[in-house]
């Protein structure tokens, strides 16, 4: 145990004080019962880890690791997390020689609440992903993005319930009026969708291409920029292309 002998002095007089360690400890010598119903309302707790509790010196003991008094928990947790290091970080220095009930949930609780690291932290955090609905019908949702192969600009039109794809060779010309020239040749053999999702570039994002969207009365929606996976669908079907002409 990583410890000083200071330190665990202070640990087994605290333990000696402690009324539920005192029950557990009694309950550890003498014997556990046959049910959970026949314990002590506060060491019921224990019950599911009971095998791996013993004794040590005046210490009570969860595997290799020493369970802590209440009155020493904010002491021990003030230590762990010294380096102000991140949650699980702190858990695995727990990990290796303390324990209490609830030890995680505190843990969580101080490093989310520590000035310090509230201070340092990264400013702008990551908007957790929000899947796409499921459209109800083929061809509802689109999505399209452009990609690169062996010298050559293509188009790529996938549909989101059915994931049938086209797709389209631009050549070197990449420009919003080819794009959308060759998204109407689409959309005008397979029909007009309610919703396409591109992802924020510039042939997308142009002016010319929402008056195009307008004048196909269909709903255009861009992902966020530098940040691909939140186009993950029509990302995963460039892969799936390129492999094939490949």
């Amino acid at each position: 145990v990583r410890f000083t002998k200071e330190r665990l002095d202070i640990i087994r007089e605290e333990t000696k004080k402690d009324q539920c360690l005192i029950t557990l400890t009694s309950t550890i010598i003498n014997g556990w019962p046959d049910s959970i119903k026949d314990l002590p309302v506060e060491i019921r707790s224990y019950w599911s880890y009971r095998d791996e509790l013993s004794m040590e010196d005046g210490l009570i003991f969860k595997g290799e690791r020493v369970i802590i008094p209440n009155s020493q928990k904010q002491t021990i947790l003030d230590q762990l997390h010294y380096a102000h290091q991140g949650v699980e970080k702190t858990k695995l220095r727990a990990r290796d020689s303390v324990y209490w009930n609830q030890i995680n949930q505190d843990i969580e609780k101080l490093v989310k609440s520590c000035p310090i690291c509230q201070e340092h932290q990264p400013s702008q955090q990551k908007e957790t992903l929000r899947p796409h609905e499921i459209p109800q019908r083929p061809w509802e949702v689109l999505g399209t993005d452009l990609f690169h192969f062996q010298g050559a600009e293509y188009l790529l039109v996938a549909d989101y319930y059915s994931k049938y794809f086209v797709v389209r060779k631009l050549g070197q010309n990449t420009s919003s009026s080819t794009v959308i020239r060759a998204l109407k040749q689409i959309l005008a053999e397979h029909g007009i969708p309610l919703k396409i999702i591109s992802d924020n570039g510039p042939q997308f994002s142009a002016a010319i291409f929402k008056q195009f969207a307008e004048q196909w009365s269909f709903h255009h929606i861009t992902s966020s920029p530098h940040y691909p996976k939140s186009n993950g669908f029509i990302e995963r079907h460039v892969q799936t292309v390129k492999a094939a002409l490949t």
